[in-house]
């Protein structure tokens, strides 16, 4: 009879928001839970399969819904599939994991989960809820030390462009200049005029204060 009944509701699902690809997952979960599990761990399945189809009606995905952006219906359903199907989990985690989406995506709350498929099953949710705020956090943090790094090193490249500019200058200002310098700067080359100035200077002055030598009594 349990098995009716959920079948029943899945099939009244058709035609509505719901894809047809999530309904039909939505079959082979049930139809997969059924071969391990009692029929009370059966029936909490489908509720959580119904909680989660209300909560997450008419969500395309996050962000822009675009195609790297998968409805929290969808991600749901795949995750409980692998629980279900391929690490047989239990009744509770299969159940958290179908309306884990939800109440991260702020579709439910966990007191929703609570009174629908109880306690424990709230206390999963609020579990993996926690390590996953917790794992966005440290990934946040990664991204913000690697965009900080990233503007270090252009700033360290941008500095060491700028000083070898900077370096680069002087050089060319004098490889311009060059063939207008042939002689010393003005105040060196004004130094050496004086100096050569007053070489012959004291040339000239030795050369006019000598003096004959004196031509004795014998000497003509």
């Amino acid at each position: 009879m349990g098995t009716f009944v959920e079948q029943q509701w899945i099939d009244s699902a058709e035609g509505t928001d719901i894809s047809e690809a999530s309904l039909q997952q939505m079959r082979q979960l049930l139809a997969t839970v059924q071969q391990y599990m009692v029929p009370a761990e059966v029936e909490q399945v489908s509720q959580a399969l119904q909680l989660a189809r209300v909560t997450c009606r008419g969500i395309s995905g996050e962000g822009s819904g675009g195609p790297t952006h998968i409805p929290p219906l969808e991600h749901a359903l795949a995750v409980a599939t692998i629980l279900a199907g391929i690490m047989r989990t239990d009744a509770v985690g299969v159940s958290a994991g179908i309306v884990f989406e939800a109440v991260d995506a702020e579709l439910a709350s966990l007191e929703q989960i609570e009174g629908v498929l109880g306690p424990t099953v709230a206390r999963v949710v609020g579990s993996m809820l926690r390590m996953n705020i917790l794992e966005r956090k440290k990934q946040s943090v990664a991204v913000g030390e690697l965009e900080s790094n990233r503007d270090q090193k252009k700033r360290r490249i941008r500095e060491a462009l700028r000083r070898q500019q900077e370096s680069a200058q002087p050089f060319h200002r004098d490889q311009h200049r060059q063939p207008e310098e042939d002689r010393a700067p003005h105040h060196l080359q004004a130094g050496i005029d004086g100096v050569e100035r007053r070489h012959r200077h004291n040339k000239v002055g030795c050369s006019a204060g000598r003096r004959a030598p004196r031509r004795g009594p014998g000497m003509r």
